[in-house]
């Protein structure tokens, strides 16, 4: 990711053009003025300050949990970065261009050749600065900077900073690396929605799907067109759109998506009651990445599932239930998994697209197997198996375009429905098909109950 580094390289020269055309005092907090490279505050508030400077110099902001952390189990703060180019020796070259002005090498860059990982020291009066730079299987080339107090026996990352493992921070085990390049692109597009980048005000961090995402609702457009044609102009012209804006007649919602280089931005558009809703959500491309975010969307699939969650019960006159369960079947966080067939017992379960335009989905959202038009639903028991009854159990009614049981046509037995449960009995052979004949929208089944002997 050599255009993180070109990012960060400018960034550096203009903080450091703010520090001398403003005396330097770009703390958030104003805790106190830097003159000739000396600090007025107290040896903790010391030990931030520094940290919120080289954030600064980093990503053009200093927010804590965001663009600098806090670990109170060492004492100390750190900058995880993933700073992108082809080695961990030439980040660490790069990496002290981001220091406070005046911080002084107590140790020039070393190389650890039993953990594979290269180091530097420095400080800055009575605060010491520790960078490490590794290569991480997970994140690429990796640069971390510790920030703490000079005590004795006390302070810093001095242990192995790989010992976190691939997915963790080397200093607390816990927190997600900051990538600048996601940043970066959050901040221009919440700043072309609201006038300003604010994190936890115009956009925010949901570290559920490790994104970042912005959301707004507009009152000035008349349509969720015409709100997602405003949202994709707030996208940096330099991005690229992979999907142009496409309306999901199901879910009554439109979506885009775009990417520039390593990041994705998917942008949804909705009627909100209070007027349009729309939201951006900005990840990286990983291979195991969802999409999505925090909205219902449902740009996420998984692969196709032959198993199911069934349980067979016996009742008092001597039939047995099968039932078939799709709660917890699809574990894809604000997604879904294509499902196929399963079998419980004597009965085997089956779904197909037919000659409609979507193919059948289980869904986190609603836990339920979504049925749309024309798909459909087969049961079959095994040879010398005779099935008494099917009760097929929907949810989800009231929501958009969401259809209730009365939308299954059937062959095979006589079917009878309410909203929620449709009835099969009278059932003439060993097989029995339920078609969705709504024409938009889905019907959604939590479960199927069979009664057979």
């Amino acid at each position: 990711m050599t255009t993180m580094k070109k990012t960060f390289k400018v960034l550096a020269v203009l903080s450091a053009f703010f520090l001398v055309a403003c005396g330097g005092n770009t703390n958030p907090g104003n805790k106190g003025d830097k003159s000739d490279n000396e600090i007025t505050l107290d040896s903790k508030e010391k030990c931030e300050y520094v940290a919120q400077q080289i954030a600064m110099n980093l990503f053009e902001s200093a927010v804590l949990d965001t663009d600098y952390m806090y670990d109170a189990s060492e004492d100390l703060y750190y900058i995880p970065v993933q700073w992108g180019g082809d080695s961990a020796e030439t980040a660490i070259g790069e990496a002290p261009a981001y220091l406070i002005t005046g911080a002084e090498c107590d140790q020039s860059a070393s190389y650890n050749s039993e953990d594979d990982y290269y180091f530097a020291y420095y400080s800055y009066d009575e605060v010491l600065i520790d960078i490490y730079s590794y290569d991480d299987s997970k994140y690429g080339i990796v640069v971390e900077y510790d920030i703490y107090l000079d005590e004795e026996n006390g302070g810093g990352s001095t242990d192995d900073p790989t010992t976190g493992g691939e997915d963790d921070n080397p200093s607390s085990g816990t927190a997600t690396y900051t990538s600048a390049s996601v940043i970066s692109i959050t901040k221009a597009i919440a700043t072309s929605v609201f006038g300003e980048a604010v994190f936890g005000e115009t956009y925010d961090y949901d570290d559920t799907y490790d994104l970042y995402y912005i959301a707004a609702t507009l009152t000035d457009v008349a349509s969720a067109s015409a709100a997602m044609t405003a949202a994709i102009s707030y996208i940096p012209s330099d991005c690229t759109c992979d999907t142009k804006a496409t309306y999901d007649s199901d879910d009554d919602y439109y979506y885009a998506y775009y990417s520039k280089d390593d990041v994705f931005i998917d942008v949804y558009a909705m009627d909100d009651e209070e007027g349009y809703y729309i939201e951006f959500d900005i990840y990286l491309d990983e291979e195991d990445d969802t999409t999505g975010g925090s909205t219902t969307g449902g740009s996420t699939t998984g692969g196709t599932t032959t198993g199911g969650t069934g349980t067979g019960t016996t009742t008092s006159d001597g039939y047995t239930i099968a039932t078939l369960s799709f709660s917890g079947m699809s574990t894809e966080e604000n997604g879904s998994i294509a499902f196929t067939s399963s079998k419980v017992g004597s009965i085997s379960f089956a779904v197909a697209q037919g000659k409609g335009s979507n193919p059948p989905l289980v869904y986190t959202y609603g836990d339920a197997l979504r049925l749309y038009a024309s798909n459909t639903l087969t049961v079959t028991a095994d040879s010398g198996v005779t099935i008494e009854k099917i009760v097929i159990n929907c949810t989800s009614i009231g929501e958009n375009k969401v259809q209730d049981a009365t939308n299954f046509t059937v062959t095979g037995g006589t079917y009878t429905a309410t909203s929620t449960t449709g009835t099969v009995v009278s059932i003439t052979g060993s097989t029995v098909v339920f078609k969705q004949s709504a024409t938009s929208g889905n019907v959604r089944v939590s479960s199927i109950d069979v009664y057979y002997k």
